[in-house]
């Protein structure tokens, strides 16, 4: 586990998450080509190889295609923690932004609300945690999930079903995750409080931390599932670590 502080890990231009994608895309200027790319990526997940295989360009020509999207944020580049041999592959996809819940809208209250609990609170950390149990009902709320936990089926199941329940919430709140097979181990690769946080990390990371348990507790985690649950922020290249 990462030692650093997590100030001095959130100043690290290469640790942690990129800021949340906007939800307005740019795309009446696209041309014909990477208007066809994006109408793909629309459809799920891809690669360059299979990219160039279905629209019959070279591989050279669709990453380059691929970077210009990116840096519109039309399109996210990440690799999959999931592979047989060799390296793990690169992905890329839309941003899920029809189901985005628009966090980033509240980053300067949230800066803000950060500065009084710092300063007014005797436990700084655990009043952010709480806050966030707080929010997380109404987002668990507003994101139209379910638990879908069964009783006749191995407690293993249901748990996989509920860290499943978390990664969906996480993607439609604009984390981006990404994750291993049995998503124990997360990735949020970007963060729509990411200013706030870099200001702030001791505070909305603890709050974001909240936010999750609240969410497991809302769809059925027990409670030695959601105490075990830990947010390691800016401890990735390019990613925060959530352990569940």
């Amino acid at each position: 586990m990462e030692t650093t502080p997590i100030g001095e890990r959130s100043r690290r231009s290469h640790f942690g998450p990129l800021p949340g994608a906007q939800t307005k895309h740019r795309v009446r200027n696209l041309s014909k080509a990477r208007g066809k790319i994006l109408e793909l990526l629309s459809n799920g997940p891809c690669t360059v190889a299979s990219l160039a295989m279905l629209t019959g360009q070279h591989e050279n020509t669709i990453r380059e295609h691929l970077d210009a999207l990116a840096d519109e944020d039309l399109a996210i580049r990440y690799q999959s923690d999931e592979h047989l041999r060799g390296r793990p592959a690169w992905f890329y996809r839309i941003p899920d932004d029809a189901n985005q819940l628009h966090m980033e809208e509240y980053a300067g209250l949230a800066s803000a609300l950060a500065g009084v609990i710092a300063r007014s609170s005797k436990d700084p950390g655990k009043d952010a945690i709480e806050a966030g149990k707080a929010w997380a009902l109404e987002l668990v709320r507003s994101s139209k999930l379910k638990p879908e936990l069964e009783s006749n089926v191995p407690p293993k199941k249901n748990a996989l079903v509920t860290r499943h329940n978390i990664v969906t919430l996480l993607d439609q709140l604009g984390f981006t995750p990404t994750h291993n097979a049995d998503l124990t181990k997360i990735k949020l690769t970007r963060c729509p409080l990411l200013h706030a946080a870099r200001q702030h990390p001791e505070i909305i990371c603890e709050v974001h931390l909240g936010i999750i348990r609240g969410a497991l507790n809302e769809f059925g985690a027990d409670e030695i599932q959601i105490e075990k649950t830990s947010l390691e922020p800016f401890s990735q290249p390019g990613a925060c670590l959530l352990r569940m």
